[in-house]
């Protein structure tokens, strides 16, 4: 699909999520929400997305990881690399260190391949995680979680 590259600036999407906090175990990566948290957006071959989080870890004795995949038909690529190193941390500044509750903030920028988008021009978004044990990703009225995408344009060349 085609569209007028003027109107990149506009593809944005994002979601809050408050309907109450993860208590996430997985200590392979694994997505976190595929109900609520998923994130789709227009985008082109070498558009590069803006992928942004806010949200909080708990204090628990284990370490956590996040990383996002495009998505189609089953998992693409990893924005973060996470799955090209099984011992990688995925997006390092999502990292939650053990014993301490921890913020996760920033964005992360990633270039889209030809097959990251499905048929219809769209980039489907997954947020993954992966944990040393049972640790809790904060998601309710008190510290909701939010994330974000934002198509920025195609890659300078």
């Amino acid at each position: 699909m085609s569209y007028p590259r003027h109107l990149l600036s506009r593809s944005f999407t994002h979601t809050t999520y408050t309907g109450g906090n993860y208590t996430l175990t997985s200590t392979s990566w694994a997505a976190i929400d595929n109900s609520n948290l998923p994130l789709s957006l227009y985008a082109q071959d070498s558009d590069v997305l803006e992928i942004g989080i806010n949200g909080l870890w708990g204090s628990e004795n284990q370490t956590g990881s996040l990383d996002v995949v495009t998505y189609v038909d089953g998992i693409v690529n990893w924005v973060g690399g996470a799955e090209a190193d099984s011992g990688n941390y995925g997006i390092v500044g999502w990292y939650g260190p053990p014993n301490v509750i921890s913020p996760v903030s920033g964005s992360m920028l990633y270039t889209v391949g030809p097959a990251d988008i499905e048929d219809d021009g769209i980039v489907s978004l997954r947020l993954m995680y992966r944990v040393t044990g049972s640790r809790t990703f904060y998601a309710s009225t008190t510290h909701p979680l939010h994330w974000y995408a934002k198509n920025i344009g195609p890659a300078a060349t």
